[in-house]
């Protein structure tokens, strides 16, 4: 009797040492891997590896991916991860986008660079590629303690939220692409209007904070059937609620509203 419980108990021994060997030797972390769907930037993917926070010789269950997610966010301003896929039994892939300058915010002597999250991806003493960028003007201020990887504001100011939804409307409209290209600055400083200064010179006016991709869609609609010297001056108008009708005029209303000269 007392050596079938014997036996029992180095059965249960042996189990539990074997499948620590096994999970040591078989499911322990051999290959980390990166894949950028929108980039091919191999210096960056590197980056991402060693950045994640992700130990080589570690156990593939025990892997958090949230945790790797939030490291890499924090450490690496210009990624979105996608997902982090666990492949058993010993690799790791971390699927991400890369982030794009989109927008620059000159402040003081700083020039703030964000992507189309809101998040500042570089700060920097000079404005670099100014064509390579559209110029954000906001009627806040850009907190002194901001670091690369914050947002530019709180992630519930309406600013933060009306430009990642024109960057979202332009990507839907299928002029995310063009838009650096096509547009000079963007200004959301006075309340119920957004107007976008073309490359061209025309200005276009969004009355409203709402539904911008509709207003926006009417508006570069109208730009896109204008022709050539219509396209130099003036602003396109898409009036706020039902019903509205585009329109365009001679007049520089962005002077007129704003007190501002382009």
């Amino acid at each position: 009797m007392r050596n079938k419980k014997l036996i029992a108990v180095l059965i249960v021994v042996c189990s539990i040492t074997l499948l620590v060997v096994l999970n040591s030797v078989i499911f322990s972390v051999r290959s980390v891997s990166a894949y950028c769907y929108n980039a091919d930037d191999p210096e960056l993917e590197q980056t991402v590896i060693e950045k994640s926070g992700i130990k080589k010789g570690g156990s593939i269950f025990t892997l958090n991916e949230k945790k790797v997610t939030d490291t890499l966010h924090r450490n690496v301003g210009n990624v979105k991860v996608i997902n982090i896929e666990k492949k058993f039994p010993n690799r790791v892939y971390i699927n991400y986008v890369k982030i794009f300058e989109y927008f620059r915010i000159h402040q003081g002597n700083k020039y703030y660079f964000c992507g189309n999250d809101g998040r500042i991806l570089r700060i920097s003493d000079v404005p670099g590629l100014s064509s390579a960028t559209i110029e954000l003007r906001l009627s806040t201020p850009i907190s002194e303690s901001v670091r690369e990887g914050d947002k530019f504001a709180s992630q519930s100011d309406s600013e933060v939220m009306i430009t990642i939804e024109l960057l979202s409307a332009l990507e839907r409209l299928d002029y995310h692409k063009y838009s650096q290209d096509m547009f000079d600055f963007v200004d959301i400083s006075k309340s119920q209007y957004v107007f976008i200064k073309t490359r061209a010179g025309i200005m276009i006016e969004l009355q409203g904070s709402g539904n911008l991709t509709a207003k926006l869609r009417i508006a570069l609609s109208l730009y896109e059937n204008l022709s050539s010297d219509k396209l130099t001056y003036g602003t396109i108008i898409v009036p706020d609620g039902d019903g509205r009708e585009v329109q365009r005029s001679d007049e520089n209303r962005y002077e007129k509203i704003m007190g501002k000269v382009e």
